[in-house]
């Protein structure tokens, strides 16, 4: 995730979150199975 986005996340969500950032969707499919209760995704497909 960009800083730019994880900012803007930030932000928007507050800081009671906790934030994982992928660099590509295999590493996010990876992330997801080892983070168990992940309540909401964002994606920047292009």
């Amino acid at each position: 995730m960009t800083g730019g986005l994880k900012d803007d996340n930030a932000r928007v969500l507050g800081d009671a979150y906790n934030y994982l950032g992928a660099e590509n969707g295999n590493q996010a499919i990876q992330m997801i199975g080892e983070n168990i209760g992940i309540d909401l995704m964002l994606l920047d497909m292009q």
